[in-house]
Parts: structure tokens; sequence; C-alpha cells
């Protein structure tokens, strides 16, 4: 759903150390994502998906450009939408 361009981009080398501590940030939500749906606290697991999810439009936009990861993304959101309704969330 997003633009895509025919040109490759090649981002300076500051914007490639953004995205290797982006890639290490996402890594690092993974685990806590898989620890926190152990534990079964809804909260917390809607907070690491949200932070998953700002992190790959993050490395996104400074030309980070993973087949399939997209798709993945807008299923998590899905999937942590009914988590929360309003200002209370189930826990």
């Amino acid at each position: 759903m997003g633009m895509e361009s025919k040109e490759k981009l090649n981002p300076s080398l500051p914007s490639m150390d953004v995205v290797e501590a982006l890639a290490n940030a996402e890594k690092l939500l993974w685990s806590q994502l898989n620890l926190t749906a152990a534990t079964g606290n809804t909260i917390k697991v809607r907070e690491a998906v949200l932070s998953l999810v700002l992190v790959n439009a993050f490395r996104t936009s400074l030309g980070d450009r993973r087949q399939g990861i997209p798709s993945v993304m807008a299923a998590l959101l899905g999937k942590s939408m009914p988590l929360c309704r309003g200002d209370h969330c189930s826990s």
C-alpha cells in the first residue's frame, strides 16, 4: 500500500547507522514480544506490537526495503487493535 519507486535509494552512511540501530531494536522488541506473550499481559503485548510497527516504519522511511515486512506489520496491527477499545484494555 506504500509508495514504491523504481529508483534504487542509496542512503547516506548516517542513515545506514540508524537503520542498523533500528534493526537491533527490532530484534529486542521481538524478544520482548515473545516473553510478554507468554505471560498473557495484553497491554504489554500491544505496546510491543506498536513499537515493532513504528521501528519498521522508520526503517522503511530510511530506505530499508525488505520484502514482506509491510504485510507482517499490517497483520500485527490488525491483531493488536482488538486488545484495546477506547480507554479500557483487556488484561
